[in-house]
């Protein structure tokens, strides 16, 4: 659960609302129709859930638009197949203990392919097996990179 609850668009300001607004149009381009996503980005009331409450909560909720932008620019950056950017995101949220990054790119990894043992081994922070050389390593770095080791 976030530590900011979420908030029902017809409760945002216009900023947050601008904000709230940018975010679903950019989750929509990627993702299509949030109903199809395997995680929940929206509650029963629309209200953006997981990181995106507390974009909406800052004192400036507009540049939680360049914020959010830029993340989307890391994660979707093609240098990474998409087996490796999931690893790469379960070794932070594994380091982090981040239940709603866990839980959302959990699904997605399913979803591209990796096998269940894949996925808990990497949320618990541990090397997967199975994996190919390059997956390998991206988990590697990943992991010492948030261990703060060379």
């Amino acid at each position: 659960m976030s530590r900011y609850p979420p908030l029902a668009p017809a409760s945002l300001t216009g900023d947050q609302l601008e904000l709230h607004n940018h975010i679903d149009s950019v989750c929509f381009k990627i993702f299509g129709d949030s109903k199809a996503l395997p995680f929940i980005l929206k509650d029963s009331n629309d209200s953006l859930v997981g990181p995106f409450p507390l974009l909406l909560h800052s004192p400036e909720p507009l540049n939680g638009i360049g914020v959010f932008d830029y993340i989307m620019k890391i994660t979707s950056h093609p240098l990474l197949s998409a087996s490796e950017r999931e690893l790469a995101i379960l070794a932070v949220g594994a380091h982090t203990g981040s239940v709603y990054e866990l839980y959302a790119h959990s699904l997605v990894a399913q979803k591209i392919g990796m096998t269940e043992a894949q996925i808990k081994a990497a949320a618990e922070g541990k090397m997967p097996e199975g994996l190919n050389e390059t997956e390998k390593t991206v988990f590697e770095i990943s992991s010492r990179l948030i261990d703060g080791k060379e």
